[in-house]
């Protein structure tokens, strides 16, 4: 959350995240995601690069999915 501040204070039009829940708790990862719907809701652009994607896939965006080839 505090890099999401910190982020946010340069009044991005875009920003990158990568793996944003990694190893929080599933009602911390709740308010994460919340977060990461309001800046998207906000007009700020998001890629994010996450291993759950159940999370991802319940934010109002396009998405994508792929698994790596073995």
């Amino acid at each position: 959350m505090l890099a999401f501040g910190r982020a946010l204070m340069s009044q991005p039009r875009f920003m990158l995240m990568d793996e944003p829940s990694m190893g929080l708790a599933p009602a911390v990862i709740d308010k994460v995601m919340a977060s990461v719907r309001e800046i998207a809701d906000s007009g700020i652009g998001v890629l994010m690069v996450e291993q759950t994607p159940r999370q991802v896939w319940a934010l109002p965006t396009t998405s994508w999915s792929w698994r790596a080839a073995r």
